[in-house]
């Protein structure tokens, strides 16, 4: 009964922020009120935030019990990959990328390629491929071998670990990080 209420409640969310965003793109092709438009825009933002709380609320990820987190840690957050990782410094500090969906969802086109094609690929292969900046291709990368999507063969080359699954498991990963967050 509540999984039927939160996917109730998930696509009139996403309705909304459907709506939000193409009237506030009408407003943007209009020139006339920006103000407006940037306003619809961050009521579509804010749509982004609520839809994280109800997502997360029948699987709350607490951290470990010793207070210690594994580092590098990956999420979701406002239709961003995020990456936390331990910085080189000695001072354990943590620093944080962030991949745009749009960057990330060109990535991962050009993996499904791939993986139609081949079982083994070069970095700089990906990377070549994808306009977008050069890190983000490395941590879609390492995120994913992470999660054992990837394996590394060598330094610069991957293997899929399953390339005819490999789309679907990319999506269930993208799905449980937007639920989690550490």
């Amino acid at each position: 009964m509540l999984q039927s209420t939160e996917g109730g409640i998930l696509s009139l969310l996403a309705k909304a922020k459907e709506q939000l965003l193409d009237l506030q793109a009408q407003y943007a092709r209009a020139g006339d009120d920006w103000e407006r438009a940037r306003s619809l825009f961050e009521a579509a933002r804010q749509i982004d935030s609520i839809t994280l709380i109800v997502k997360r609320e029948d699987r709350p990820v607490h951290a470990p019990a010793n207070g210690r987190t594994r580092l590098p840690y990956y999420y979701v957050e406002d239709n961003r990959l995020v990456k936390v990782g331990a910085s080189k410094s000695r001072d354990h500090a943590t620093y944080t990328l962030r991949v745009k969906r749009e960057d990330y969802d060109l990535i991962i086109e050009r993996l499904y390629e791939m993986a139609r094609q081949m079982q083994t690929f070069e970095t700089r292969r990906l990377v070549d491929q994808c306009d977008v900046p050069g890190f983000e291709p490395l941590l879609v990368l390492n995120m994913l071998s992470d999660e054992r999507l990837l394996r590394k063969v060598r330094r610069g080359h991957w293997a899929f670990v399953d390339a005819a699954s490999f789309p679907a498991q990319v999506q269930r990963v993208w799905d449980r990080l937007q639920r989690q967050r550490q």
